[in-house]
């Protein structure tokens, strides 16, 4: 088309120079004559500028026909896709190239990315060259969406292209792995559940959202009780099997719009918003509890957990998301010191006693290396004669400000680390020695019996038969008169393992004790395979003997389950002259508690069993 402009204005050139020839005049020749040879040069220029702008598509399709990573689109300016897209777009989207020639390309834009796609576009109308990159999802034939980036030139003044070329490279595994990686950033890895990255995150837009509106926050905080004996006693990967468990039953108690996540180890936290009321978080924790105690099958084994929930609430405590979880936090170790497998809601008082625990551990280390502990004696009594005949062991420490500190304020901290185990080789060795030496002012019919707690720690050591085979030959003292106490929640959280240790305990000829029974944990298919001897009534339901006739079935219940299984149905805690009296017409055989003798010094209680001690206005039977 060019060439042949080109030739029509050569052609009238001429016309015209034979024109003047009829008329010659030599000035106006020259001048006509050099007129002719500029157009000549400027036709000359014209042509090679066509051959150029040829060539220039030329290579421009080459270019863009090799390129086999990118998609390269040429769009008009009003989307409309012009007469060329390149062949990768087969591979990349399926698609045959030139299928979509006439369409406009925000058609096919995934509705969630539309408006900064045509954002975008809005921008490169304006401004010709090249624009920064931007990413938007497309389909694909097989029906997915594929993640792509696009730059974008504006080439509309360009005579070889006229359009605006989108260079499109598809980048959908980097997506994916930016996703996973984002993800594992702020979830737990075993759970899937928030991590404490995102738990604090979301806790701090709630706290912003509470500030425009009324209602309160409530989070709970959970420490799973005694989980690393399950963890030790079963392994690693049941642990990690019941730890998924537990999340799914977390995530089970909640609404959709509360937050479950994993701080780690066995801590869980818990976000709820727009809560009325301290009852209502406390019923949240309750649930949680009762679905939490059911049991976990794994195959033919059954594992029990509870959890020890502090609660806090907007209204009761400092704002800011750390002081919350940090009071939550104290509120689960209050709720831990009651004897676990309970709720507490946070006060502000709990921040002196947080700081009082954090001190007595400290100082609970010192004592140790120091050996600041002793050991005192508490009588147990036959119920039907007030007759002594045993003697349990309880370690006290003797702190040099504090004074004597009790068993219940220590043994729980001590047990929540390896302090305990020093402390229990400490009252083992010292009872084995005591025993024997009550043996010689002891006149009973049978060997004075010298009861001693293991702890799960302990329960765990791997020499612990072997240490107390040493500890009967070094004290001399009766195998049989060794009562060693396992409580309830330890035995039963697996039971496979502890009821082989206390047969090889067992085997040594020593008695075995399942000790604050009634909590909940025992499963009846495992307890009648321990090698027991006696069964002890865990303390508070000694105490609420009194509340109710539903106190008392419970208390019939446990001593009549010890008999049918030919065990002592033993009470700890008896307080009463009427705890007495109630517990005698039960049946139960034997006894302890304030009632009858605060724990004494060796030397105290010695001088009680060689005085013969029966405690008088004793009842009979049938009172």
């Amino acid at each position: 088309m060019a060439e042949e402009r080109l030739e029509l204005v050569g052609s009238l050139i001429r016309e015209r120079v034979e024109e003047k020839n009829e008329h010659p005049d030599e000035d106006r020749e020259t001048n006509l004559m050099q007129r002719i040879a500029r157009l000549e040069a400027t036709i000359d220029e014209l042509r090679q500028s066509e051959r150029s702008l040829r060539e220039s598509e030329k290579r421009f399709r080459s270019l863009v026909e090799h390129n086999f990573s990118d998609i390269v689109t040429i769009i008009e300016a009003d989307g409309t896709v012009r007469s060329y897209q390149s062949p990768a777009i087969e591979r990349v989207l399926g698609q045959l190239p030139g299928r979509q020639v006439g369409t406009n390309v925000f058609e096919r834009i995934h509705p969630d990315d539309i408006e900064r796609a045509l954002s975008l576009f809005v921008e490169v109308l304006d401004k010709p060259g090249l624009h920064p990159p931007i990413e938007f999802r497309v389909p694909h034939t097989d029906g997915s969406w594929r993640y792509l980036e696009h730059i974008v030139n504006n080439q509309l003044d360009d005579p070889a292209v006229k359009g605006i070329v989108v260079s499109s490279r598809d980048i959908t595994e980097r997506k994916v792995l930016e996703e996973q990686l984002r993800h594992q950033a702020f979830h737990d890895s075993l759970t899937g559940l928030p991590n404490r990255v995102l738990f604090m995150d979301r806790l701090e837009q709630a706290l912003v959202r509470r500030s425009r509106r009324q209602g309160s926050i409530a989070i709970l905080f959970l420490d799973l009780d005694n989980f690393k004996l399950i963890n030790d006693s079963l392994g690693h990967e049941m642990g990690n099997r019941l730890l998924k468990a537990v999340s799914e039953r977390l995530e089970g108690c909640l609404r959709t719009e509360d937050t479950v996540a994993r701080l780690g180890g066995d801590e869980f936290a818990v976000l709820l918003e727009d809560v009325h009321d301290e009852g209502e978080a406390t019923e949240v924790a309750e649930r949680i509890e009762e679905e939490l105690q059911k049991p976990v099958a794994f195959g033919e084994r059954e594992a029990f957990v509870s959890a020890s929930i502090g609660i806090v609430l907007t209204s009761t405590a400092w704002n800011r998301p750390e002081d919350l979880l940090q009071s939550a936090d104290t509120a689960m170790y209050q709720a831990k010191d009651k004897g676990k497998a309970q709720c507490q809601v946070f006060d502000p008082g709990m921040d002196t006693h947080a700081l009082e625990r954090l001190e007595l551990r400290s100082d609970l280390r010192r004592a140790v290396e120091r050996e600041e502990f002793v050991v005192f004696y508490q009588p147990k009594v036959l119920m039907e004669t007030g007759d002594i005949v045993g003697m349990e062991a309880l370690i006290y420490w003797d702190h040099p400000e504090r004074g004597l500190v009790p068993p219940s304020e220590f043994v729980s901290i001590a047990e929540g680390s390896r302090l305990i185990l020093p402390i229990g080789r400490r009252l083992l060795q010292e009872a084995c020695q005591q025993g024997r030496e009550f043996q010689d002012v002891y006149d009973g019919d049978v060997p004075l019996m010298m009861s001693v707690s293991l702890s799960a720690r302990q329960l765990r050591q791997p020499d612990l038969v072997e240490c107390i085979a040493g500890l009967l030959k070094e004290t001399d003292l009766i195998p049989h008169s060794l009562n060693l106490n396992v409580a309830e929640d330890v035995a039963m959280k697996d039971a496979r393992s502890t009821i082989a240790k206390l047969r090889e305990l067992k085997s040594l000829g020593t008695q075995m004790t399942i000790n604050n029974f009634g909590t909940g944990y025992s499963s009846l298919g495992y307890l009648n395979r321990f090698p027991l001897s006696f069964l002890e009534i865990e303390r508070s339901f000694i105490g609420r003997l009194w509340e109710g006739a539903t106190e008392v079935a419970v208390v019939s219940g446990i001593i009549s389950l010890a008999h049918a299984l030919g065990l002592t149905a033993t009470a700890e805690g008896v307080e009463t002259f009427e705890q007495v009296v109630q517990l005698r017409r039960l049946g139960c055989d034997l006894a302890r508690g304030n009632y009858f003798s605060e724990p004494l010094p060796g030397e105290e209680a010695a001088v009680l069993l060689a005085s013969g001690h029966r405690y008088a206005g004793w009842v009979k039977p049938n009172h």
